[in-house]
């Protein structure tokens, strides 16, 4: 059923009983009656007239993609301080949060959720000023988790666990070169106990190449990809009535090719979709250049805590589809199985050996957000690549036990 054919069948029920009502009122010698129902249906009608008028005047202005993700042409440039980009100090948006997933897919998410996201007086998200904090969290999206409300975060949700000021300094699409140049600049000054790097397993490879080559060439004005929405397709993201439509009459998503339902601990049933194929998170030697990044950046990070005695963390977050893949009946007639990657190719493994060599503490999230997935646990956002709110929640009780057990 299309949206106009939803609006007549919406709309023509109710103008009709109206009327209904208003020339049977005027037969009974009740015009007065009668005249004052049809305005006050009018005046309904033209009050949700404005109101969808103005969501369709204001999505550009406002704008309606979540300013989290980088492509939402919501960053500003930084390259004057290391950083290709950083986001606006004091920011305060309102929205629903469409998952990575479709948006780039031209879908509008089925399980999108309100969100707001806010900045600090430096850009990063955070309710509230810090002078110091007894931990600060260096990271991207994972970290950052934009697609969430922050009182969701593993940040937030670790903070209230320890009774400890947590500061996250994480920006989306940053990866290990920029998390060192965001903790020298901002989280020293914090004067932290601890820090924590968060490592994403799914494409910290990839990006600390992109670094590279950014710097390599004189760190020229990042190109962020942005996704331009038709003022027609972001009203209906924003649009309450296409919302309503929607539910109703469900439309049917664009074909992906990593996508298939996953049943939860309750019995629902979740169109999950995944970014990748479990083959493109191994370091192979296409990757080396951006292994060997990460490991400079994990050596300098420890250089600097070693120095002022502070405690480093390294964490990674398995990619979706290393804990999920297994528990989905995938739609793709080429992936009906997930093969296991060999250990010694995983960005986890080397991870864990080097920060062994080093004396860093090291956690890899996986088997804990895998065992909650055995649970029934929707750890991940369906439509998108990073961490659902039961997922940060695991992260941030997993990591709470790792800090305070004997070391």
């Amino acid at each position: 059923m299309s949206f106009g054919v939803f609006l007549a069948l919406l709309l023509s029920p109710l103008t009709f009983g109206v009327l209904t009502i208003s020339m049977w009122l005027y037969r009974q010698d009740k015009k007065e009656t009668g005249f004052k129902t049809s305005i006050i249906y009018l005046t309904l009608i033209g009050i949700w007239l404005v109101f969808e008028g103005y969501n369709y005047v204001s999505v550009k202005r406002n704008g309606v993609l979540n300013p989290s993700y980088t492509w939402s042409n919501q960053m500003t440039t930084a390259s004057d301080n290391g950083l290709p980009y950083m986001h606006r100090p004091n920011m305060n948006w309102n929205g629903l949060s469409h998952g990575d997933l479709a948006v780039l897919n031209a879908d509008s998410d089925p399980y999108a959720r309100k969100v707001q996201f806010k900045t600090d007086s430096q850009g990063f998200r955070n309710h509230r000023e810090y002078g110091q904090a007894q931990i600060v969290v260096v990271g991207d999206l994972f970290t950052e988790a934009g697609n969430v409300n922050e009182e969701d975060t593993y940040c937030a949700q670790l903070a209230k666990l320890l009774g400890l000021d947590v500061k996250n300094l994480a920006v989306s699409g940053y990866t290990t070169p920029e998390e060192l140049v965001v903790f020298s600049q901002f989280g020293l000054a914090m004067q932290p106990k601890t820090v924590i790097l968060q490592v994403a397993e799914s494409n910290d490879i990839a990006e600390n190449i992109k670094y590279y080559d950014w710097v390599k060439a004189s760190k020229p004005t990042r190109n962020l990809s942005k996704v331009d929405l038709r003022t027609k397709d972001a009203w209906k993201l924003a649009s309450p009535t296409f919302r309503l439509y929607q539910k109703l009459f469900p439309m049917r998503l664009n074909d992906w090719d990593l996508q298939g339902m996953f049943k939860d601990g309750s019995g629902h049933t979740w169109l999950m979709r995944f970014a990748h194929p479990p083959t493109k998170t191994a370091v192979t030697k296409n990757e080396l250049v951006g292994w060997n990044v990460m490991k400079g950046s994990i050596l300098r990070f420890n250089e600097i805590c070693q120095e002022r005695g502070i405690r480093l963390v390294v964490m990674l977050v398995p990619d979706k589809i290393n804990v999920l893949g297994k528990h989905v009946t995938l739609h793709s007639q080429n992936l009906k199985k997930i093969e296991e990657l060999p250990l010694e190719l995983t960005l986890g493994y080397l991870l864990q050996q080097y920060c062994a060599d080093l004396g860093v503490y090291y956690i890899n999230m996986k088997p804990e957000l895998a065992q909650a997935t055995e649970q029934g646990k929707l750890v991940y956002l369906p439509m998108d690549t990073h961490l659902s709110p039961e997922g940060h929640e695991v992260v941030a009780t997993e990591m709470a036990r790792f800090l305070t057990s004997p070391k």
